[in-house]
């Protein structure tokens, strides 16, 4: 069975992984079923409007097609980024009064109030020196929003080696929970929810067919997409889900050690 530790593979002068960037076309997106919308961003949608006020500008980091930039652009200043050229382009395609830039530096330190990234940092080396990057572009009290999987989450020991997590090769950083948080931490945020998404990829027991405990597993995660909140707790689904506000200025020293960021898909 896989680890869960974070792996870190040889990177390009630019700090891009060395010949990775090109997986990232429309087979990935369509063979993960993240080619189109879908009720996850519509939820995810509603929890990022109440963090901020509408018009702020708001970052995602890792676009994927674009359309969770498409529903960020309905309510705020829409900025988005993503290592992969297909990804960009689609995103361009989907939400045309999207920003969409190429790299970080085109960002100015302190000027985003939000940055959202869904299910985008398990797809790079080093997440702890990611979210210090990120830092630096948040005003003092901007928001953080991400999603990522969840190792120490029921979902995991229910699936075992059969959990979604494993199935995509290019989830490189599968960290524990603790590590996430303190990581976020330690780039200068408070933390001030850790929830999950529910239980959505079943069958989670034998003989029982998965379109059957789809209704039963799941009504705790359809209670929270109908309400837009995330109430439930960490550890009680497939992925931890993390609002976090900027509190502290990374130093110098922190920001010298972080290096060029490599930015996935969503």
């Amino acid at each position: 069975m896989p680890g869960v530790t974070s792996s870190t593979p040889s990177t390009t002068g630019s700090g891009t992984p060395a010949g990775e960037g090109p997986d990232y076309e429309q087979g990935y997106y369509e063979s993960n079923h993240q080619s189109g919308d879908r009720i996850a961003l519509a939820f995810y949608a509603r929890v990022a409007r109440r963090l901020v006020s509408r018009g702020s500008t708001v970052l995602e980091f890792g676009s994927g097609t674009g359309h969770f930039s498409k529903r960020l652009a309905r309510t705020f200043e829409s900025v988005a980024i993503d290592v992969s050229p297909y990804a960009r382009d689609n995103t361009r395609a989907t939400s045309p009064s999207t920003r969409v830039i190429t790299s970080l530096d085109e960002v100015r330190q302190g000027s985003i109030d939000m940055i959202c990234s869904l299910h985008v940092l398990e797809h790079v080396p080093r997440p702890p020196e990611t979210l210090i990057r990120l830092a630096a572009l948040l005003r003092e009290g901007g928001r953080l929003f991400y999603v990522v999987p969840d190792p120490d989450g029921v979902g995991h020991r229910m699936r075992g080696e059969r959990w979604f997590a494993y199935r995509d090769p290019t989830h490189i950083s599968l960290l524990r929970r603790r590590r996430w948080l303190d990581a976020t931490r330690a780039a200068g945020f408070r933390i001030d929810r850790a929830g999950t998404d529910g239980l959505w990829d079943p069958p989670y027991l034998p003989r029982i067919p998965a379109r059957l405990q789809l209704p039963v597993f799941g009504l705790p995660a359809a209670v929270q997409v109908a309400a837009g909140r995330l109430l439930l707790p960490a550890g009680a689904g497939e992925c931890l889900c993390v609002i976090a506000t900027k509190t502290l200025r990374p130093s110098a020293a922190e920001l010298r050690r972080a290096p060029a960021v490599t930015e996935r898909p969503s």
